[in-house]
């Protein structure tokens, strides 16, 4: 599918396109708009970036049947778990008040658990939705500092 501008009267633009195109970024404002027609997810356009619109992506996640909190500590070993069949995203809300935890994606539990330290961080509060990579088997979580609880539902 070729990439399209949306017109519009506000001076908000709105694009569509695949998930695999590329994503303009030539004369594109913050606040701009790219809708993935295959994947349903809009994007914000902010700081030079092409940023998930958690919001909107919310109203089209469908939780699979599992769902935990789990004790994210500063050490990494064990933290890690198989994603389920179909799973594309992961729900990670951040039941702590003042400390972030790591999320990260991996080939196997090692590669998992050895990508956390530089995985997405999840501010205290917080709640992201992160798309799990075609070759991703695996995830783990880690805590900035401490014990941090996240919840992680796996869905699609």
């Amino acid at each position: 599918m070729a990439i399209e501008q949306i017109k519009s009267p506000e001076r908000i633009q709105r694009f569509i396109g695949l998930s695999t195109d590329t994503k303009p970024t030539a004369g594109v404002d913050d606040g701009y708009r790219f809708y993935e027609s295959d994947s349903r997810k809009w994007y914000v356009y902010h700081n030079s970036a092409w940023n998930l619109d958690s919001e909107n992506y919310a109203k089209y996640f469908k939780p699979s049947s599992y769902s935990a909190n789990k004790s994210a500590t500063i050490t990494v070993s064990g933290q890690s778990e198989a994603i389920a069949t179909g799973a594309a995203t992961l729900r990670v809300r951040n039941l702590d008040a003042t400390n972030y935890g790591l999320v990260a994606f991996g080939t196997s539990a090692a590669t998992a658990e050895s990508n956390a330290s530089n995985g997405v961080a999840i501010e205290a509060g917080a709640m992201e939705y992160l798309s799990i990579p075609e070759n991703a088997t695996h995830y783990a979580w880690l805590g900035d500092t401490g014990t941090v609880t996240l919840n992680i539902i796996q869905g699609v």
